[in-house]
């Protein structure tokens, strides 16, 4: 099964006709490694996810911090990751856990396109750029504001 296949699995084990972005995020995040969504499938139903039963699971220590990374996505809580842990993870795996840190705040939405065999997840990332955006907009404004009223010290 590939990455879209895993993340629908995961969303019709839910069962819930539609779920937050936190559930997207920890799903996307889950579904990228074939052998963390296999064990995890057990772990996801109507109520929930069960992070700590999964985490009872054995792991790699890689894939331990992978959970971890899900559940502190799923649960909006600390999750007890140190940052050199993630510093040291490989290239793919960071990009996904970054993707996944996008799902969570709203500024990336999975979509899946095609089906069975076909399916792919495609990345909106278009609410990631209308933040960038007003973010830029903002800046300006506050140079703007410094250059009229002149910089202020912060305490």
């Amino acid at each position: 099964m590939n990455q879209a296949q895993m993340y629908l699995k995961m969303l019709a084990l839910c069962g819930r006709e539609t779920v937050d972005c936190h559930y997207h995020a920890a799903f996307y995040l889950l579904s990228g490694f074939s052998d963390i969504a296999e064990k995890a499938y057990r772990f996801i139903s109507p109520d929930g996810i069960d992070f700590d039963g999964m985490l009872r699971q054995v792991y790699s220590t890689h894939q331990w911090h992978l959970v971890k990374v899900a559940y502190s996505l799923y649960s909006m809580s600390d999750a007890g990751i140190p940052i050199y842990e993630l510093a040291h993870f490989p290239h793919r795996d960071y990009e996904l856990v970054q993707d996944a840190m996008y799902i969570t705040n709203g500024q990336y939405k999975v979509n899946v396109t095609g089906s069975g065999g076909q399916a792919e997840i495609r990345l909106d990332k278009s609410g990631f750029f209308k933040v960038k955006e007003f973010n830029s907009q903002l800046d300006e404004l506050y140079a703007q504001c410094d250059k009229v009223y002149g910089k202020v010290e912060e305490a």
